[in-house]
């Protein structure tokens, strides 16, 4: 790997391509909530559709926290 790339990787303890990725997961899941929100005016979403919106959910909280936990705790 070259010097660029692992200096834009880590700069003062933060990773920024996990950063750009959980950013990239934030965008997604406020269109997911959109296109989900949508479909409430046409129709009542099944048990699978609202249990797949979860666990996305689910998915980026936990990338979030364990994240501002890294950050919290890096000396």
């Amino acid at each position: 790997m070259s010097k660029a790339v692992e200096k834009k990787e880590f700069i003062d303890g933060i990773d920024i391509l996990e950063h750009e990725q959980l950013q990239s997961d934030i965008v997604g899941l406020g269109y997911l909530l959109f296109s989900f929100i949508d479909t409430l005016h046409h129709s009542v979403p099944n048990r699978d559709q609202i249990s797949a919106v979860n666990l996305i959910i689910d998915d980026i909280l936990t990338k979030i926290s364990k994240n501002l936990d890294d950050l919290v705790t890096k000396d």
